[in-house]
């Protein structure tokens, strides 16, 4: 649903706003990622993606139209620019930060599996009679994850 501006610095101000807020989400979301509250972070993410689809229409809107904010005040132009380029910093630690959990997890999960294969090896070599030893069947194995990262 897009911004219902009654003019050009309605819709700007309007976006100021939407971006603070966007910026918000996103640094609190950040914080609960470092301080290893996934569930707290996954509480953010239903709203942030809904005011996130939000801005990204009205400023696909804007890049198409031009006119839609033309006869704005310079100076809320300005205010918007900075706080666009204030935001896309913001995105831009995110995105740091959700690489280094992406590779805390990977590395955790791989770890895990690596040792399961391990304890599920087969043995290899002659056993005690000088014949390979029998292969035990191997037992299907479980993981469970929780959600702490």
């Amino acid at each position: 649903m897009p911004l219902s501006a009654k003019d050009s610095n309605d819709r700007i101000e309007q976006l100021i706003t939407l971006t603070d807020r966007l910026m918000t989400m996103v640094d609190k979301e950040s914080e609960c990622l470092e301080s290893r509250q996934p569930r707290a972070a996954a509480q953010i993410v239903e709203a942030k993606a809904k005011l996130a689809a939000l801005y990204d229409t009205e400023m696909r809107a804007i890049a198409r139209d031009k006119s839609l904010i033309a006869d704005a005040k310079p100076e809320l132009k300005t205010k918007l620019k900075s706080r666009t380029e204030e935001f896309r910093s913001c995105l831009d630690r995110h995105g740091i930060i959700l690489g280094r959990m992406r590779i805390v997890t990977e590395g955790m999960v791989k770890a895990v599996a690596e040792g399961i294969a391990r304890k599920n090896q087969a043995p290899s070599g002659y056993g005690q009679n000088g014949v390979h030893g029998t292969i035990p069947p191997l037992r299907p194995t479980t993981l469970a994850c929780n959600q702490v990262i």
